[in-house]
Parts: structure tokens; C-alpha cells; sequence
């Protein structure tokens, strides 16, 4: 299973040709995509989705949050603050949650590298 970040949905959606919109493809067509929950909910965030399109989303496997998690997340948000970055909280809810299931990252988002430096964030470049 691999998660795709929010950035390479509206991609897709938007009809955009690029590496990381023929991957979602491609996972899609096999079955292999996981959803992040607040991709899902960043998605759902656009009031103009087609209902379609929402049911779709909704129809594909979560990424499950773990017990702690939420504490997990200050954590390394926390640390990353120590290091003189400034994380989005939203990015971080997504790094933590593809660090705890093992799950391989597709983004176009660079600020995602610097995850990297302080967990085992896979990312697929």
C-alpha cells in the first residue's frame, strides 16, 4: 500500500501529467492506494467536489492512528521546532501517520525531506 499527499490528488484531479499523478494512477488501478485521514480531509475541504468523487475517496483503506499518536506528533513536531524548522501541523499529522504504518509517501511537497532527518519517513521521489 502507498499514500499519495494531498497536493498530488488535486494533481490528479486537476488532469495535470506528471510522474506522481501516473503513479496514483497506477496504485489506483490495483488497489494499492491508502488513505491518510487528513488527506481526506484536506480533499474534502472543497466544497465543489463532486459527490462522486467523495464517495470514491471515501471507499479507499485509512491509514489507522495509533494509541499515543497525537503526543507522537508534538513530539516531532517538537524537535523539529528545536532544530530551528517550522513543520505544518498538518504536514506533520501526515508524516507521523506514514511513519507508524509503514507506509511509503508520494508527494510533490520538498518541506516532506526534512521529516526524513528525524524519523524513518519513506518517501517516494
Amino acid at each position: 500500500m502507498i499514500c499519495f499527499d494531498t497536493c498530488v490528488w488535486i494533481a490528479y484531479f486537476g488532469g495535470e501529467e506528471s510522474r506522481e499523478v501516473e503513479l496514483l494512477d497506477y496504485h489506483l488501478k490495483i488497489h494499492a492506494v491508502i488513505m491518510h485521514p487528513v488527506v481526506l480531509a484536506e480533499l474534502f475541504s472543497d466544497a465543489e467536489m463532486p459527490e462522486g468523487i467523495r464517495g470514491s475517496l471515501l471507499s479507499l483503506p485509512e491509514i489507522k492512528l495509533l494509541d499515543g499518536f497525537w503526543a507522537r506528533v508534538g513530539r516531532l513536531r517538537g524537535q523539529m521546532r528545536a532544530a530551528q524548522m517550522t513543520p505544518k501541523l498538518a504536514d506533520t499529522l501526515i508524516a507521523q501517520g506514514c511513519i507508524e504504518s509503514n507506509t511509503p509517501l508520494v508527494t510533490r511537497d520538498h518541506a516532506f525531506q526534512r521529516f526524513q532527518r528525524f524519523d524513518s519517513l519513506h518517501l517516494v521521489t
